[in-house]
């Protein structure tokens, strides 16, 4: 029976709604001015109603995080703890204990790096990168092998071979190839999404998109192209909603989605005007006329369904005479032919689509198919319809069709087999029972009078009221009592002035007790402690510290890790829709990098188009304590590099740790360099100076040989013992100016080894005072 009733409805709803089936063909979709289209829009527009329960907990949850509250959102807790009577006289006020460990979370996002990856992952682009490595490595061989025959041809010089061999090592090609290689298509996406991230502010859309996902478990972004321009914007999850298999936490994954929002006359011309036709200008200008509460069209305003979507009618503002706009993107199925027919180099398949007519004298088969493809359309007001077929760019694989995704991107978190779970939904709970146990608190403190005096009635002036006598009691801590209404007379007996305690200490520290419990709770609830606020105890060790500080990034790395996917998907998609953009239209612009210096941009991106590009981050809690612990100690570092204040800002500049990893070892790398520069160079120096000496010790022996030679001719002037024809005496003198002439040498070499001594250690004594003023400098800037 269950069974027949549900094929009944099912039979009925068919034919009551055909436009919710999807395979039909094209024309049959934009038959009638889109009839189809339109009914589709209609359909998932009215989905907005029964979502308001989701809407308005996603604005308590907003107005909590804010320091606000309603009354009613404590109307549980009010019934069960009796406050409706007491509260028509007194006031309930909302502590907020949760928005501060809520917006350390949101703060940390802001300190993690944002530096996304562009890179080329088609098949094609990967056999690339391979040729170039095998390239490199044929080069390499052919340095080593042959080059050295070619040398003693004089066809390859022998510094060229050495410097290449010595920087083209396999090991230094396959470090090019891992981390630093990118093909000239990946330059110039890398560039391009570099620019669109300065343009667009995309670091602050997705903090403010974390935002969202501590307050409500959900971000959502829309990638399309407005005005020519690829754009990301940011979307409201309250006026969002989306369907899609249980097996998908991602939007773009989705079924359908619809977004309704409220826009003036100008947003709409500016987000949809391209789209206008001059009907849909005039009904656009009959919508609202120059009375502000005169409509004319403008009563769709107020129908039922906006009245019902949107809670009540003073929820619309129409001082500035917003629109409901609602657009909705859906998939639809869109068939396609797989044809194997006969070419000049044998059967190929080509994919076409519906249109093709099978033609029997090429074509050996055909395969029918059906793909998802994304359809879209805006519904302004109640009745203009624009922006209506398939999303453009909705296919981010080449080879793979049914790659078809949503133009709304993020995803549902907390969410498997429940309903969304927020930080703040965790945290609600024990932020209320703060406020019912501080509300207490302050009864207790009220009514706290501690000890008082008891004394005789007749000591004070006659006819005082029972409230002139508690008002007393409350300045004075003093009782009055008449003891002679049981008929003693007891004067001024001393019995009668006693002391007594009516104090609410213990009640007032059970309810002190009861809010660090709560606040304690809340923090726990959200996965963090007072120790990630930086609130710690100061005796606490800091082992112990660090703990709990390990122990609470454990809890909500996860969250962080989604999110960082949900960045890696709308910036994929993103460069694939400005790809398609900006293709036959070249973008030449200058921007700003984080640096400060300045950047230009100008590409084709024709070639582009051809590639598929994946967007990767990294910016997880292991990378951000990396880079701080390698921040941390950079001292010896900079102390072996004479104090050099550049590797400072290099660091500080520097948010991905690989890219600090590997300054910190090209440093190190040139420190050795340097070392072994100067251990070079002082054995230079060494044995310069060696020689220097042995050449002395040979000068002065061959001048005690020509000494002793002098002495042995005695006074013969004309002597020639050597029988050369030329005296001795001249040959001696000539020999005694030679010997002048070398020690001059050898002074003046001594001489510019002292001076390079010198100049070199001024140089250094220079450099020395130069970063001894710069730290000087440092320091006066960090006292001030």
């Amino acid at each position: 029976m269950q069974t027949q009733i549900l094929n009944e409805f099912s039979k009925n709803y068919n034919k009551s709604t055909p436009y919710l089936k999807d395979r039909i063909s094209y024309a049959a979709k934009i038959a009638n001015n889109y009839e189809w289209v339109r009914n589709k829009i209609d359909y998932y527009s009215r989905h907005h109603l029964s979502y308001n329960e989701r809407k308005k907990q996603l604005e308590i949850n907003y107005n909590l995080y804010n320091g606000q509250y309603e009354e009613k959102d404590y109307a549980y807790l009010f019934k069960q703890f009796g406050f409706e009577t007491e509260l028509k006289n007194a006031t309930f006020k909302h502590f907020d204990i949760m928005s501060e460990p809520l917006r350390e979370i949101v703060g940390e996002e802001e300190r993690r790096p944002f530096e996304p990856m562009v890179v080329a992952i088609n098949a094609d682009a990967v056999i690339r990168k391979r040729e170039e490595k095998a390239k490199l490595l044929q080069q390499y061989i052919y340095m080593k092998a042959i080059a050295p025959i070619m040398e003693q041809a004089e066809q390859v010089p022998p510094e060229q071979r050495e410097q290449f061999l010595k920087e083209n090592t396999p090991e230094e090609i396959e470090k090019l190839m891992t981390k630093k290689y990118k093909s000239p298509e990946e330059t110039q996406a890398q560039r391009l999404l570099n620019w669109l991230s300065k343009k667009e502010n995309l670091n602050r859309k997705f903090n403010l998109g974390w935002k969202d996902v501590t307050i409500g478990a959900q971000e959502v972004y829309y990638v399309t192209t407005e005005n020519g321009h690829p754009t990301v914007k940011l979307i409201n999850p309250k006026n969002f909603i989306f369907d899609s298999s249980e097996e998908n936490i991602f939007i773009e994954d989705g079924e359908w989605a619809s977004y309704e929002h409220y826009l003036t006359i100008t947003d709409i011309y500016k987000q949809y005007g391209e789209y206008f036709t001059e009907k849909d200008r005039k009904a656009l200008d009959e919508y609202i006329n120059d009375d502000l509460y005169n409509l004319d069209k403008g009563q769709s305003l107020f129908n039922g369904e906006l009245i019902e979507s949107f809670g009540t009618v003073y929820d619309v503002s129409t001082y500035h005479k917003y629109l409901r706009v609602v657009h909705t993107v859906f998939k639809t199925l869109k068939k396609i032919k797989f044809i194997l027919t006969n070419t000049p180099e044998g059967p190929k398949e080509f994919l076409v689509d519906e249109t093709y007519k099978f033609n029997p004298e090429l074509d050996i088969e055909e395969t029918v198919a059906y793909i998802p493809e994304v359809w879209e359309g805006t519904r302004i007001g109640t009745d203009i319809y624009v922006n209506m077929g398939p999303v453009k760019n909705q296919y981010t694989s080449l080879q793979n069709p049914f790659s078809a995704k949503l133009p709304y991107y993020g995803a549902i978190y907390e969410s498997r087999n429940s309903v969304p779970v927020s930080l703040l939904d965790r945290a609600k709970a024990w932020n209320y029972m703060f406020d019912v146990a501080f509300y207490r608190l302050e009864e207790a403190i009220g009514s706290d009078l501690g000890n008082v005096m008891i004394t005789l009635q007749k000591s004070i002036p006659k006819n005082w009221t029972p409230e002139k006598w508690l008002a007393f009691l409350k300045a004075t801590k003093v009782a009055l009592i008449d003891p002679t209404q049981d008929g003693l007379n007891a004067g001024s007996d001393p019995q009668y002035w006693k002391s007594i305690n009516v104090s609410n200490n213990s009640d007032i520290s059970k309810y002190l007790n009861l809010l660090s419990y709560c606040q304690e709770q809340c923090y726990k609830s959200i996965g963090t402690n007072v120790n990630r606020i930086g609130s710690a105890s100061v005796s606490e060790s800091v082992g112990n510290n660090q703990q709990k500080l390990i122990q609470s990034a454990n809890i909500t790395e996860p969250l962080f890790s989604l999110h960082n996917q949900v960045k890696e998907r709308v910036l994929t998609g993103l460069i694939n829709e400005a790809l398609q953009a900006y293709k036959g239209n070249p973008q030449k612009t200058a921007y700003v990098l984080d640096d400060g210096s300045i950047d230009l941009l100008d590409m084709n991106t024709e070639n582009l188009s051809l590639e598929d590009f994946g967007v990767f981050l990294s910016n997880s809690v292991e990378d951000y304590n990396m880079v701080q612990s390698l921040r941390a100690n950079l001292s010896a570092l900079i102390q072996n590099s004479d104090g050099d204040l550049r590797l400072i800002s290099t660091a500080l500049r520097t948010k991905n740790p690989a890219a600090l990893d590997e300054l910190i070892h090209e440093k190190y790398e040139s420190i050795e360099k340097q070392r072994q520069a100067a251990q070079q160079s002082e054995q230079e120096l060494k044995q310069a100076a060696l020689q220097v000496e042995l050449e002395q010790r040979q000068l002065d022996r061959e001048n005690e040989l020509r000494i002793a030679m002098i002495r042995s001719m005695g006074y013969v002037r004309d002597a020639d013992v050597n029988k050369d024809m030329i005296p001795d005496m001249l040959q001696m003198e000539k020999f005694n100016k030679e010997f002048e002439i070398k020690l001059r040498e050898l002074d003046l070499r001594k001489e510019e080894l002292m001076e390079n001594n010198k100049s070199e250690e001024a140089d250094r004594q220079v450099e020395r005072e130069k970063i001894a003023a710069d730290l000087q400098k440092s320091k006066q800037k960090s006292a001030k």
